[in-house]
């Protein structure tokens, strides 16, 4: 199975029962209670189309539309609507 389709999956399960830690949970749920995590570690949320990626000397730099990111790390979730 590839990344693309657990992400797939995950986005759509009715339910997730296996994920150490956590009963039941809906995959939504499950990425929601993700994105508020990583807020709360200083992360910065962005949803946009990006267009390149790069290894810059410190970290990577991301180039969506006008837009510049420069970051440490990167979680990139491709999925479909």
């Amino acid at each position: 199975m590839s990344l693309y389709q657990r992400t797939v999956i995950l986005k759509t399960k009715i339910r997730v029962e296996n994920h150490y830690g956590v009963m039941e949970i809906t995959g939504p749920e499950l990425v929601e209670t993700g994105k508020k995590q990583a807020e709360k570690f200083g992360a910065e949320i962005i949803e946009a189309t990006v267009e390149n990626i790069e290894k810059a000397d410190e970290g990577i730099t991301v180039t969506a539309g006008e837009n510049t990111y420069s970051a440490k790390h990167v979680i990139v979730a491709a999925g479909f609507q």
